[in-house]
């Protein structure tokens, strides 16, 4: 059911512009996360073939190569490479799986996948409601000039 919202009193305006106000604030939200998530999981995409070279590289020459592995954002602890085909896939809530580089690359970029679909529908609701977010101003503003006019003519005379 659809309402024509330029037949509405202004204090009704007044309340679904606020919830307006709100959905936006919560899908942009909504919005933000996703794409924060999607970018994790482009990034260990990226941190796999990365982590190969390196294996590739210790292979070849033979010795323990020494890094600093990222613990916090702000705590690094020193460790050692060991080559290996396998790494660890975070899945969530604690669980870890063991992959090749090949299958957690799969993952993750299906992963990011799923989250741009998300992230699609989230934008097109968005847009929606921007939509409908507009045209209650544009009601809101038009009350309000047409209150004006009428308390100036009605109080003039």
């Amino acid at each position: 059911m659809s309402v024509n919202v330029y037949q509405l009193p202004i204090e009704q305006l007044e309340t679904l512009k606020e919830q307006l106000d709100n959905d936006m604030q919560s899908l942009g939200t909504a919005y933000d996360g996703l794409y924060n998530g999607r970018n994790r999981y482009q990034d260990n995409h990226d941190v796999i073939d990365q982590y190969k070279v390196v294996c590739e590289s210790a292979k070849k020459e033979g010795t323990e190569q020494e890094v600093l592995v990222c613990m916090t954002s702000s705590l690094f602890v020193r460790g050692t490479v060991i080559p290996s085909e396998k790494v660890l896939v975070d899945v969530g809530t604690g669980y870890f799986l063991e992959r090749s580089m090949e299958h957690a690359k799969k993952y993750f970029t299906s992963r990011a996948a799923q989250i741009k679909e998300s992230m699609d529908q989230v934008e097109k609701t968005i847009v929606i409601k921007q939509h409908q977010q507009n045209q209650v101003i544009d009601a809101l503003q038009q009350k309000t000039v047409a209150m004006q006019r009428y308390r100036e003519e009605n109080g003039s005379e």
